[in-house]
């Protein structure tokens, strides 16, 4: 009886979640293939979004856990456009040790508006579960398990043993190699190296990311992390702000009292906002967003190039 109202509510509750949504026009759901599981099996909720041309869906933000679920995985799936709305949908795989009566909590979803860039926020249903325990058949109680056995040491156990050795004596030689050199080295008068301005540098680590296709391989978060660092790290080359060390927030604040930054703010929030939640909310973007990530770092750093100063009259203008 308690299952059959379960049913009966949950779409009562999706509807209702749909009507209560941040704004008239962005839709969201989720929804599971059942209500049933067993303790440890992998729960699938598909979570989707249908707002207006205008908004663009950044996913679902659910962190490592989620209630008393272990968020395993979040994918983004295709998206689509029809009837002047725009639908997109992502699976996020979750688990739980809790048995019973449970229940997923409500998925904050984030949106970007392209008119004005601003976030705005909608959150999913929440959906009901029961969560069983496995049977153990008719004799429930567990068994010791039988004890390790030794066995004889044999030449090939040695293998990795002897391969330690002989990497720590190379290892050996070569510090005292490079402490030689170093030597001979500080006793030679070092040359002055040219300085190299901080976009040039910036464009150089860009285009040697680029090269290493690491998207492209599967190593998507390594991707996202290398190209914010270039970024950020061109923002202290560039305005002496410690960006390596702030948080997205305060790398905007800082920026806002750089007056050659006014123009790029809005770009340098949407890209650093689209790396955080590669890196830290388990995002998983399209091949496209990929590639507008690193398109946007190239436009952040030309647009920012110093331009040169022309004298005019005796006095420096900015050209």
């Amino acid at each position: 009886m308690v299952a059959v109202r379960r049913s009966l509510f949950m779409p009562f509750l999706s509807v209702l979640c749909t009507i209560l949504a941040p704004a008239q026009d962005v839709r969201v759901s989720a929804s599971v293939d059942s209500t049933s599981y067993l303790i440890g099996d992998w729960i699938h909720v598909v979570v989707s979004a249908e707002t207006a041309p205008h908004l663009q869906a950044l996913g679902p933000v659910p962190g490592d856990t989620l209630g008393p679920f272990e968020v395993l995985r979040m994918q983004s799936r295709d998206s689509s456009e029809s009837g002047g709305r725009k639908h997109r949908s992502w699976v996020v795989r979750l688990t739980t040790f809790d048995t019973g009566a449970v229940s997923i909590p409500s998925l904050a979803i984030h949106f970007l508006n392209t008119t004005d860039s601003s976030v705005q926020t909608a959150f999913t249903n929440p959906i009901p579960l029961s969560i069983g325990t496995v049977d153990l058949g008719d004799d429930p109680q567990l068994k010791d398990v039988k004890p390790p056995l030794d066995a004889p040491w044999r030449f090939e156990d040695l293998v990795p043993y002897l391969l330690f050795l002989v990497l720590l004596a190379l290892a050996a030689g070569g510090y005292l190699l490079y402490r030689r050199f170093r030597k001979n080295r500080d006793q030679e008068p070092v040359p002055a190296e040219s300085a190299v301005p901080a976009h040039e540098r910036a464009l150089m680590a860009l285009k040697a990311l680029e090269a290493m296709r690491l998207w492209q391989q599967g190593r998507v978060k390594e991707y996202y992390s290398k190209v914010s660092e270039i970024v950020r790290r061109f923002f202290e080359d560039r305005f002496g702000v410690p960006a390596l060390e702030m948080t997205s927030d305060e790398i905007v604040q800082s920026l806002k009292m750089v007056p050659e930054a006014g123009g790029v703010l809005k770009e340098v929030d949407r890209f650093l906002l689209t790396s955080d939640l590669v890196k830290f909310a388990k995002y998983e973007p399209s091949m496209a967003e990929n590639e507008a990530e690193l398109q946007m770092a190239y436009g952040i750093v030309r647009a920012l190039i110093p331009r040169p100063l022309v004298v005019e009259d005796g006095r420096a203008v900015d050209r």
